[in-house]
Parts: C-alpha cells; structure tokens; sequence
C-alpha cells in the first residue's frame, strides 16, 4: 500500500469547515427550496446573503448538507466536477455511510478527509508528482522503534490508508490476490480495525477530539470501506489513477 511522503501530518475534520464559495453557489442552486419540509423552515435560501448566513451556522449548515437533492445534483450535474472535494466528498461519503446504519456527522466528515489528503497525490497524474511512497510494510517496520507519539501517528495513517485501499482500490486488491498471491481485503480491514481501536484509546485521540471517530471506524471499517467503492469506479478527484502496489506489500 502507497503513502505520499508529503502527507505526514494527521488527518483532521476538515470538509463541513472547508467549504468554498463555488460550493456555496452550487449548493444554494442545487437545493433552490427543495429542501425538505421538516427542515424547510431553518433552511429558507431565499437570497444571496441569507444563504451566506445559514452555512455559516454549522446545525444549518449540516441540515443543507444532509437534503438528498444536493447529492443527486453533485451525481448528476457536470459541473459538480468543478466544486472543492470537500464538498464532493463529505456529500457522497455521508450519504453512503447514512444508508449503511452509521449515521455520526463526525465520521463521515473524517473519512472525506481521508480521501482529500490524498486526492493531491493522484489528481493531477499527468504532472507525474506522486512523491515519495511507502509500502505497509514499511510503516509497521517504522513502529517497531517508534516511541508512543509516533506509534499513534504511523498507526492512524495506517489504519488510514487501509481504509482508503480497501475502499476505493478493492478491485485491485482482489486482483492482486488472485494473481499474485498478494494480502486480500480481510488483511486491510484486519490493519485498519486493529490501529483505529488502538488509536482510539490513545489519549492523543482525546487531545484531538477525534477518540469517538477511531472507535467507531474501528467497529464500523467494512460499512466505511465499502462507502467507498463508489470512488473505486468513480475516480473524479483522484484522477483515475491506479495504485499499482498498492494491494501486496513489495509483490
């Protein structure tokens, strides 16, 4: 499995706070009023500046980002390519996740942001900057002698990029393992539910804010792995491209 070297830093919430004011236009016009009634009043986008005002309230906010005909426009409308992954993400992935039984803003939230901190790394696979990449291998090996700060920080990447694997790559997985005797799905979700729970008690996970998240991922990581198979065939913000090695270790 592949990490950019770039993305050392650990993943925070970062798509409900991330929105642009592309996306902003794209959700007021997407929704018009066809909010839904039970919601209709907090959610009245009757003008520019008021519409402002209610994404800048999170409750309201979260309301709008939950109306069913704003995933419909991002699915059916071409130029949902040209909001921000954040909204793109977050959207798609909260749906998904919903439909599944995980119904927690939070963890759909951490799980777009996976896919964001990533997305650089491929989105532009014609500019041929992928960066420096580590194996799985060589994370566990990197844990062995870490000392417990940097034992947390290599497991949630680990357990980060499993999910993204398992996710959005499972077909390459499962090809890999029928034709070169490489790790199956089963060793990704077994990574990413053993460091998630592990992350989880971790008081560092408290410090930010983020122990509920871990747990449950690490309860939840077959739901939250096959929301992402939508991405797995539907590549916009990853660009398509392959993580060739990414499924087998050095195979």
């Amino acid at each position: 499995m592949l990490i950019s070297a770039g993305l050392m830093d650990l993943v925070r919430l970062c798509c409900r706070a991330g929105l642009t004011p592309a996306d902003a236009a794209f959700i007021r016009g997407a929704l018009g009023g066809g909010v839904s009634s039970e919601d209709s009043e907090r959610t009245s986008i009757d003008g520019g500046d008021a519409f402002d005002r209610l994404l800048a309230d999170e409750d309201t906010r979260d309301l709008l980002l939950d109306q069913p005909p704003l995933r419909r426009a991002l699915l059916e409308t071409p130029a949902a390519v040209r909001v921000s992954p954040y909204l793109y993400f977050y959207v798609l992935v909260r749906h998904a996740l919903r439909e599944s039984g995980v119904d927690d803003r939070a963890v759909a939230d951490y799980v777009a942001s996976v896919l964001v901190a990533h997305a650089p790394a491929s989105a532009q696979p014609a500019t041929g900057r992928r960066g420096a990449l580590f194996y799985v291998s060589d994370l566990l090996e990197q844990m062995r002698g870490a000392g417990a700060c940097e034992r947390f920080h290599l497991g949630v990447r680990l357990a980060d990029l499993a999910l993204l694997a398992a996710g959005v790559f499972s077909d390459q997985i499962r090809y890999r393992e029928r034709h070169r005797a490489a790790p199956g799905l089963g060793f990704y979700e077994a990574v990413g539910r053993t460091h998630y729970r592990l992350a989880g008690g971790h008081q560092l996970a408290q410090e930010f804010q983020l122990e509920r998240v871990y747990q449950t991922l690490a309860e939840a990581f077959p739901v939250a792995r096959r929301a992402l198979n939508f991405f797995g065939e539907n590549l916009v913000f990853l660009g398509g491209a392959s993580l060739d090695g990414a499924a087998g270790g050095r195979n």
